[in-house]
């Protein structure tokens, strides 16, 4: 499987020395505590251009998306939602290409507008207003007029999801949501931030009850307990008789790694690897028809 790579170009050999440290250790086998990202993770990865994008950038009722594949065409779509660095940081869009090189229709949406998370922020400092900004009331009308909206208008009813540290967050949002739900076909989360559920006065677990979607999890070693093995997302989804798998093949990377880690490391690489052969074929298999 060719995946389309850019190299950590940004803080190319340093982590985040405090990020997530807000409120100590997390519940889990790691330590997200009420953040975003645990300490250790990677920090924000800016792209400058070493990689071309194989899609455009269109706007769909004031909505940015990143699309690329042809949606006539494609078998399948899915939509990948961004960690908290957001839409033009990252690789979110080298892994939108590479679903598309696999027949999907692959779209990529701002749904953070001009306020992601900086790369200089201190993130434990500045993710309570910010996540206060960006709260389900703000975040599914932009879900709806920009990603429903525009798949619609291709005829696309049906899509997996794929989100990376806070986009999962929002994947659960939507794949619980009474008006959202019925386009869900698969979900899967990379490094999952659920535990920002807790700015909103809820514990991750509040996430969990209205979710039927089959799901994929692929936790860093540092992520809290609720998405790793048998943590309470696998047991409370298993019980109701919903897919939900876990990886366990990521314990040694650090929070992030997917689309921020520095693939120039052979051990990172791999891993990215690993995780996008892993996304694929779950959503192939539970992703049959856009429509």
């Amino acid at each position: 499987l060719p995946l389309p790579l850019p190299l950590h170009t940004t803080h190319n050999t340093q982590h985040v020395k405090a990020i997530g440290s807000m409120e100590g250790s997390g519940s889990g086998s790691g330590s997200g505590g009420q953040c975003c990202c645990p300490p250790g993770s990677w920090p924000a990865l800016i792209n400058e251009r070493e990689y071309t994008d194989k899609g455009k950038v269109v706007v769909e009722n004031d909505v940015e998306i990143y699309v690329v594949g042809d949606a006539a065409t494609a078998e399948r779509a899915i939509v990948l939602v961004t960690d908290i660095f957001g839409f033009a940081a990252g690789r979110h869009r080298a892994v939108a290409d590479t679903f598309a090189e696999q027949g999907y229709y692959a779209i990529v949406p701002n749904l953070l507008g001009d306020d992601p998370v900086k790369p200089t922020d201190d993130v434990p400092s500045v993710l309570g207003s910010w996540t206060q900004r960006h709260g389900w009331d703000v975040v599914k009308p932009l879900f709806q007029k920009g990603v429903i909206a525009h798949l619609e208008s291709h005829k696309i009813t049906r899509f997996a999801t794929y989100g990376f540290c806070w986009g999962v967050w929002v994947q659960f949002k939507v794949s619980g949501d009474d008006d959202l739900k019925k386009h869900v076909t698969a979900q899967i989360g990379a490094h999952p931030s659920v535990q920002i559920n807790k700015f909103y006065g809820a514990e991750p677990e509040a996430l969990l009850p209205a979710i039927d979607a089959p799901t994929l999890l692929q936790p860093a070693g540092t992520d809290v307990a609720t998405v790793q093995v048998d943590g309470s997302a696998q047991r409370e989804l298993q019980s109701r008789g919903v897919v939900c798998e876990v990886s366990n093949d990521f314990q040694e990377q650090q929070h992030g790694f997917v689309v921020r880690g520095n693939v120039s490391v052979e051990a990172v690489c791999k891993a990215v690897e690993k995780a996008l052969q892993q996304a694929i074929a779950f959503a192939n298999k539970h992703t049959t028809a856009k429509n």
